[in-house]
């Protein structure tokens, strides 16, 4: 498996943009009770692997400002033109997103489930009483991860998730 952490040079063999390290200083500091505990208990392999699909996660689902530092880079980071809420130029892997990472990355070790799985869209009914509700396969029923989704949403350089709108504020540099 192959396991290479974003220098901030845009390398085009990169999976993750956050090393183990890293990852358990997160951990050992801001994750719960219950997500520290699968945290602990997984192999380096198993962090290393759910670092990997978490940084495809958040890549393929937000779409950030600015542009690719180069044509061949495996990641969206590092970016050109890409600036935080103050107006300072962004020319590393930032910390909100290295944060995201770690926080979906103990999503994934402390849950069954893939971060956007698959949806089966078909019609149920539901009657409470006198409310009838019926969900057809046109309704959205895709899984919301409003943490990761507030935490990048105030660092100005996510403009929007590709699931749903952001709301963020834009600045020039």
């Amino acid at each position: 498996m192959a396991f290479v952490v974003e220098d901030g040079t845009g390398l085009s063999t990169s999976t993750s943009y956050v090393d183990l390290d890293y990852a358990e200083a997160f951990a050992d500091s801001f994750f719960s009770d219950t997500d520290y505990t699968a945290w602990s208990e997984a192999t380096d392999s198993s962090k290393e692997r759910s670092l990997n699909r978490a940084t495809q996660y958040i890549d393929r689902t937000y779409i950030f400002s600015g542009e690719r530092t180069g044509n061949t880079q495996a990641l969206e980071f590092p970016r050109d033109d890409c600036y935080d809420c103050l107006g300072n130029l962004i020319d590393d892997v930032p910390v909100l997103l290295k944060q995201a990472v770690c926080m979906a990355a103990s999503r994934l070790l402390n849950s069954t489930t893939a971060l956007d799985p698959d949806v089966d869209r078909k019609t149920i009914r539901e009657k409470i009483d006198t409310i009838d509700i019926t969900y057809s396969e046109a309704s959205g029923s895709l899984v919301r991860y409003t943490e990761m989704d507030n935490m990048l949403s105030q660092s100005c350089f996510v403009l929007r998730n590709r699931n749903r709108t952001v709301n963020v504020r834009l600045t020039q540099g």
